[in-house]
């Protein structure tokens, strides 16, 4: 490209300075100038010298400094004014629809949601017909057809309700896969920064910065995007300096950058892009500019890796560092899973009833600054996330986002944690009016305070001889109006406001005692507090209170389903898979399981996590703060997968083994959840890697800081290993009888499960290698003449043969995970794999060549064998090279473009490994040709984008069902399958994934007692079951007959992660429910099959209490749960009317929170029968609550007359109600 070629002009002389403090020096200087087009003064750190032009300097601090000159420049300005132009105008442009809003509805009021809709109606997303959906749009995409960059209206809510004028703090953006989250919030923040000059801050863990920053640079301000028309300005041409001014002051090039710089890109908007035209090294130049500029404006803090002594110092000497600024929280359920368990003892005095906590001084919330009391003492330090928590909490004029679209992720109350983030704490203050007060005195001082434009909630009530007045403030910066709040220039403080009551109250003649303040949390953050007054004591899974959490959290939350179905492979079975155990299988599980529960009690355990269910919650907590959770229940969970055969001993750990038994044999990855919405790049694949580093790196601070005694891994009694040394290598021809006395050796060692002198890697290896020598008929399905075998596979691991079989009859490509690596997982399963003929694709480390092996196995054809109908597997667990890695996922996706030359067609591969794929004639790995099966742990999952896999297979149940459910997001990406053909017709759709998980549970001949095969149950190990009836209430499926049933490890752990699951989906789907935009995008999320809840109401009727236990009274009086959740409305709160109940409920109990109105009688609950396009239809209201909330929409059906529907009634669609419980035409969703 030619170098653009600028006439000259002459520049003013321009001096350059070095000034101290050079805050105040900048800031006088703003004061006094008005900047040019080169000329913007930010303020830089404090103490740092910074460059001003001379004539700039104001005359008081002129004579301070030296002043040095720089040489005249000549330089054509009008592309550098113009490109300056462009971009301040892009940064400055307001991208508002609405361009000036001043008036905006309290989220503290019931008619919120309405006026809310009423205001941002045209954002409303309209219903798609069936036939005008396109399934060719991946197509399109990967064309390149739809690479332009456009904001969807559930963006431009976020970005519009989000600004700098309105009062709301925080939203989080629960935003599915696929919906582009990241891109609202970058339009959010970038619109704040335009209009309003906000700072940008971003958190989001270090190692996934880049994705970030590319997300910016996909849908960020126009200069920060690749695709432009850039021009090229290299270092050494005559005008370079001013080049660099214009880099600093416009482009936003720190000096840092500048100082090295060999070469300066401005992008030129009103010329076609030329990027496709610009060399690798050129297009890297730009990609590396963009990225400084944009960490440049935006502020990264990496909220996974910083330190607690980072964290301490910004507490300590920066507490305003999030003031005045827009944060944006990347997957902020990592953020608020660091939080959870950490902020209890420094903000409780309550003592938990799972852990021992250390002894701190309770630090509570309160309207003013925190000021931490640590400060001054060097050797002690807080917790990381509850330094985070209370750093955010005190942000001052800023705006939170918070992303995700899995906002739970292992305990309730993180729904707590995150929406105080959000919403901040309530800040209230009681004034007690010690004089009389008559009935109309009350309701002057009521009216006085309803009327001042500060007050929000108001409450005066009798309290004893004396009187209450208790009240709280409008949102930051805001002034109440006749139909919302408006942003005002100035605001008092909340101890002018409470000083300005007080005053007005003496003043109306009432003597008054000190007022006092409390911040109270919007839901408590406390596990223990939570779980008190929002989940039944008696049912752990279900949830009390919704109608509370409802109201509290309204206003606080975007909520959009996530990518149009068009783009998502369906997922037509996500099945459980129980498989019996053999008579083999039960008794070495019922011999294994016995052994853990004796030496459970040897160590004293009495946690709860020995089998029964007990409390669900003590059960996750005990799993989640445990060290070795990862091991529990391993011993009994492996044999449950495969039964070692009696001529191979199953190697065990010594203690002294014990660690590198677990390092060996389970998967170590934790449950981090990172949602990436598009194909993962190798960038992505190295960042997700280093997460999990970064967390270990600062995990010691928190440990040093809760130090308490080691727990230790559960090993069982083994018989002790022979301490013989191993035989010295032999060097000459061995006689038939001493091979033969070998190969008895050989034997002798598989049977004893140890190697003479060896580790237990070595015995590991060895038994796999016992396996494959000695046992060959234990791993295969069929004898050697094609019969069934039934004292092979089927006999030793009754999961193996239902996965084998499932992969065998797969119609594409498999994926396999399991959390155990070496053994019983993943191990054996390879082995098994190579018994049935499948071969391993091996790379080198440096990813850049196939295997000898591999290259022969692909290649070489014979008469009975052709190498494109051989079976192949990929592995990983986490340990392989990076490159070796990014190479198996570009061998297992496999891109192949006929059209490239010979040697090239797979595209992302090197010529090396596409030339020996395209010698052996494959084209491609739609159906699993090249490799069929890819096994995986966590660790070797992160990262993993994976094509075409037609079947999942998990492998057995674990307790969190995050992790599971990430495994299941490997295969069910964004156009995925996009490759593979898509038909309307479900039998020839090949767009489509099915899940298996399996679960290893007893024979129900054994849970009979009715198998003579089986030996009994030994009665150790009934203390595992429960009684049919108590069990089915559990959830467990228990075969007719039954009288007590006992679940193996694998049930109880999928039981365990279902209840939990079943918990957080609840509350997931009341924030869903409850969004602010859900009427608006009601459509787009029909799929999920939920409706909106929708309180209606006045701007002057207040949604809820601020104290929480007040709150829950006051709802129970106006909407009663009945036994079977049937609710009657009985009467509103109002901010005009006088409730005469106790608003401070002291140490009661969530079941003493209590009414009388719930002893009341209980409306019948009646359904409406309509027509709809010549169908009868009956609407019947959602969880029974009279007046409806919302419908349900069943096809009519003449039992209606006599019950109420059942699930086997036919669901045509859902509505919301309105205010008096009619049906509400707002909303009407049809599923036919």
């Amino acid at each position: 490209m030619s170098e653009r070629k600028i006439p000259s002009f002459r520049m003013p002389t321009a001096t350059k300075v070095q000034i101290r403090r050079a805050s105040e020096t900048v800031k006088k200087v703003n004061e006094q100038v008005k900047p040019d087009d080169l000329t913007s003064l930010v303020s830089p750190e404090p103490d740092v010298p910074v460059v001003i032009e001379a004539g700039l300097v104001p005359k008081e601090i002129e004579k301070q400094v030296k002043v040095r000159s720089t040489p005249q420049l000549k330089v054509d300005n009008d592309f550098l004014s113009k490109s300056a132009a462009d971009i301040r105008a892009i940064e400055s442009e307001n991208p508002y629809r609405e361009k000036k809003q001043d008036v905006f509805p309290l989220r503290t009021r019931l008619s919120f949601q309405d006026d809310i809709y009423e205001m941002y109606s045209r954002f409303e997303a309209k219903r798609i017909p069936e036939s005008s959906i396109d399934y060719n749009a991946c197509d399109k995409i990967a064309a390149g057809q739809q690479s332009a960059v456009e904001m969807y209206e559930y963006q431009k809510f976020v970005r519009e309700y989000m600004r700098q004028a309105s009062p709301y703090r925080g939203l989080l953006v629960y935003h599915g896969l696929g919906s582009g989250k990241t891109c609202s919030a970058i339009a959010a923040a970038e619109a704040m920064y335009a209009v309003d000059k906000k700072r940008i801050i971003v958190m989001t863990p270090f190692s996934l910065r880049d994705n970030f920053i590319r997300e910016v640079s996909f849908c960020g301000f126009r200069h920060f995007r690749m695709e432009n028309h850039w021009e090229k300005f290299d270092a050494g041409r005559p005008d370079w300096e001013v080049i660099k001014a214009f880099a600093s002051e416009v482009l936003g090039l720190p000096d840092s950058y500048l100082r090295t710089a060999k070469t300066i890109w401005i992008p030129e908007f009103d010329v076609p892009s030329n990027l496709a035209s610009l060399s690798g090294d050129d297009k890297e130049q730009i990609q590396k500019q963009i990225q400084v500029q944009i960490q440049s404006r935006i502020t990264f803090i990496n909220y996974n890796g910083i330190s607690a002594k980072e964290l301490k110092r910004m507490a300590c000497d920066q507490p305003d560092i999030f003031d005045n600024a827009v944060i944006v929280v990347d997957e902020v359920h990592n953020l608020t899973r660091l939080m959870q368990g950490t902020i209890e003892p420094y903000l409780s005095n309550l003592p938990s009833m799972f852990q021992k906590r250390r002894k701190v001084q309770v630090e509570p919330v309160t309207h003013t600054r925190w000021k931490p009391s640590l400060c001054d003492d060097p050797s002690k330090n807080y917790k990381r996330g509850y330094m985070l928590y209370r750093l955010l909490l005190g942000a001052k004029n800023s705006k939170i986002l918070g992303l995700s679209g899995t906002p739970l992720i292992n305990f309730p109350e993180e729904v707590a944690i995150l929406t105080n983030l959000l919403g901040g704490y309530i800040h209230t203050s009681s004034l007690y009016i010690l004089s009389p007060v008559s009935d109309p005195q009350m309701k002057s001082i009521r009216t006085f305070l309803e009327e001042n434009e500060f007050v929000d909630f108001v409450e005066v009530k009798r309290d004893g001889k004396n009187t209450k007045v208790f009240f709280t403030m409008v949102p930051e910066g805001m002034k109440k109006t006749e139909k919302g709040v408006a942003r005002v220039d100035s605001q008092p403080s909340f101890d002018a406001l409470v000083a300005l009551v007080q005053a007005e109250l003496e003043r109306m003649g009432f003597t008054t005692a000190t007022p006092s303040f409390h911040s109270e949390p919007i839901l408590p953050p406390i596990g223990d507090e939570f779980r008190k007054f929002f989940l039944d004591a008696k049912d752990e899974s279900r949830i009390l209170n919704k109608l509370v959490i409802r109201k509290r959290i309204q206003g606080l939350i975007s909520y959009y389903r996530g990518s149009k179905k068009e783009l998502m492979p369906l997922v037509i079975k996500d099945e459980l898979v129980r498989v019996p155990f053999s008579p083999y299988v039960h008794a070495q599980y019922c011999s294994v399981r016995v052994e853990e529960l004796n030496a459970s009690k040897k160590k004293g355990d009495d946690s709860g996590m020995q089998g029964k269910m007990g409390g669900l919650w003590a059960e996750l907590y005990g799993l989640a703060a445990s060290s070795t959770s990862p091991s529990y229940r391993m011993y009994s969970r492996q044999v449950g997968t495969f039964a070692f055969p009696k001529n191979v001993r199953r190697p065990r750990p010594t203690r002294e083994q014990a660690l590198e038994a677990v390092e060996l044999e389970i998967d170590s990855a934790k449950d981090i959840p990172i949602e990436r919405e598009d194909m993962v790049t190798e960038e992505d694949d190295r960042a997700m890697g280093e997460v999990e580093k970064e967390e270990e790196a600062v995990d010691k601070e928190d440990a040093d800081a809760d130090a308490g005694e080691k727990e230790e891994i559960l090993i069982l009694d083994q018989a002790a290993a022979s301490s013989a040394t191993a035989p010295a290598p032999v060097q000459k021809p061995v006689p038939m009888s001493s091979l033969l006395q070998e190969r008895e050796k050989f034997k002798k060692d598989c049977s004893a499960g140890s190697v003479p002198g060896g580790t237990y890697s070595d015995a590991i290896r060895e038994s796999k290698r016992c396996l494959r020598l000695l046992a060959k008929d234990a791993l295969s399905l069929y004898k050697r003449d094609g019969s069934p075998n039934p004292l092979g596979l089927s006999y030793h691991s009754p999961k193996y043969a239902e996965m084998l079989k499932r992969i065998l009859d797969s119609p594409g490509s498999n994926l396999v995970y399991s959390q155990f690596l070496e053994m019983e997982g993943i191990g054996i399963f390879l082995e098994v794999l190579k018994v049935h003929g499948f071969e391993p694709l091996e790379i080198s480390l440096d990813g850049k060549s196939f295997s000898p092996e591999t290259i022969k196995s692909l290649t070489e054809r014979t008469d009975s064998k052709d190498p494109t109908t051989i079976k192949r597997f990929l592995s990983f667990t986490g340990g392989e090279s990076r490159e070796k890695r990014t190479m198996a996922l570009r061998v297992f996706n496999a891109k192949y473009d006929p059209a490239k030359d010979e040697g090239t067609r797979f595209k992302e591969l090197p010529p090396e490994l596409s030339a020996v794929l395209e010698k052996a004639g494959f084209t491609g790995n739609l159906k699993g040709e090249l490799c069929s099966v890819f096994c995986i742990t966590s660790a070797g999952a992160e990262g993993l984008s994976l094509r075409n896999v037609r079947r999942v297979h998990i492998m057995e149940p674990y307790w969190n069902h995050v992790r599971t459910d990430q495994v299941k997001g490997r295969a069910v990406r964004i156009c995925s399958h996009v490759d593979l053909q898509y038909n309307p017709d479900p039998e020839l759709n090949e767009r489509t994934v099915e899940v298996f998980t399996y679960c290893s549970v007893f024979h129900v001949d054994a849970l009979r007692k009715t198998g003579s095969d089986f030996v009994p149950i030994p009665e150790t190990l009934m203390g595992d079951g429960y009684p049919a009836k108590e069990a089915m209430a559990m959830g467990y499926a228990v075969p007719e007959g039954v009288k007590d049933y006992v679940p193996t490890s694998d049930e109880y752990l999928y039981t365990l992660s279902q209840r939990k699951k079943s918990v957080l989906q609840s509350i997931q789907n009341l924030m869903k429910q409850s969004s602010v935009d859900c009427k608006i995008n009601l459509y787009e999320n029909e799929d999920d099959g939920l409706g909106c809840i929708n309180l209606e109401g006045g701007f002057k009727e207040y949604a809820f209490h601020p104290l929480l236990k007040q709150d829950i009274i006051l709802t129970q009086e106006e909407y009663p749960e009945g036994e079977e959740g049937v609710v009657q409305r009985v009467e509103k709160y109002s901010a005009e009317e006088e409730v005469d109940a106790e608003a401070d409920a002291g140490d009661a109990s969530a079941s003493s929170v209590a009414s009388p109105a719930q002893q009341k009688k209980i409306s019948t609950v009646q359904g409406i029968r309509f027509k709809k396009d010549g169908m009868e239809v009956y609407a019947y209201p959602e969880d029974g609550r009279v007046p409806a909330l919302s419908y349900i929409l069943y096809r009519w059906d003449d039992s209606f007359h006599r019950k109420a529907p059942d699930a086997s009634s036919t669901i045509v669609g859902r509505t919301g109600a309105k205010k008096d419980g009619s049906i509400s035409k707002v909303g009407l969703t049809w599923t036919m």
